[in-house]
């Protein structure tokens, strides 16, 4: 198994064909969040409605619970919009950065204008609201295909518990299936002194690793010198003490 390089940054006409793309489906997030908000508030005024009896023994009205709701769908479509053009600044040369980008901002509308509200709208404007839907989803899923594929390493420990090495036979496991390369002694490479006067459990920190312990490909192990434990004094009884001197 070989893992998948990354797309390549965009350039040229490309670049400018995507920055277009990516331009024309902002306006259409816009056009989509603005003529669809008439629905999403008759949709809040007719949960309000429904809960009215639920909302009086909380001592909330029903325009209370509209603007509350208001207000969560407008910061959810500042979050969502917010992040999708610090990357889209970041990386607007990338591809996965371009549609991870729009993508984020057509789901932070879709989140805010939901099918209810799509379905109530007129039926020039429900067509904006399936696209909407419909190409949000794609793009998520098309940026994770996109995203190159990680390789994880595993420990193979030895299922003697103390022995003598005499060899090493990794053929059957290099040609197992979705096996890349194994490491052993012979060619893993030097890997330095042994670090003296460490604490054990102390001094070494992995980074990338999951929750499982696997460590992806690109990911760092890094061991640093701990102090040593600063020697005890001798109990005041025991040898060395004063008393044992006199």
């Amino acid at each position: 198994m070989e893992e998948a390089s990354p797309p390549s940054a965009l350039s040229g006409w490309r670049l400018q064909a995507a920055h277009a793309v990516w331009v024309v489906l902002l306006a259409v997030c816009l056009v989509g969040l603005v003529v669809l908000a008439p629905a999403r508030m008759a949709q809040l005024r007719g949960i309000a409605e429904d809960n009215h009896a639920a909302l009086l023994r909380l001592n909330l009205s029903d325009g209370f619970f509209v603007g509350y709701m208001a207000s969560l769908d407008a910061a959810v479509m500042l979050i969502f919009s917010a992040v999708g053009l610090v990357i889209f600044w970041r990386r607007s040369s990338d591809p996965l950065g371009v549609l991870v980008s729009m993508g984020l901002i057509m789901n932070g509308v879709c989140l805010t204008r939901s099918d209810e509200a799509v379905a109530a709208t007129p039926p020039p404007w429900q067509w904006l609201g399936i696209f909407l839907m419909v190409a949000g989803n794609s793009l998520g899923v098309t940026g994770l295909a996109m995203i190159p594929n990680v390789s994880y390493g595993f420990i193979v420990l030895s299922t003697v518990a103390k022995g003598r090495i005499t060899a090493i036979d990794t053929r059957e496991a290099e040609q197992a299936g979705g096996v890349i390369r194994v490491f052993t002694h012979l060619n893993a490479g030097k890997l330095g002194p042994p670090h003296t006067g460490l604490v054990a459990g102390e001094g070494c920190e992995v980074q990338g690793a999951d929750f499982a312990g696997r460590l992806p490909a690109g990911g760092l192990v890094r061991c640093v010198r701990a102090q040593k434990r600063p020697k005890k004094p001798p109990p005041p009884n025991g040898p060395g003490s004063l008393r044992d001197q006199a």
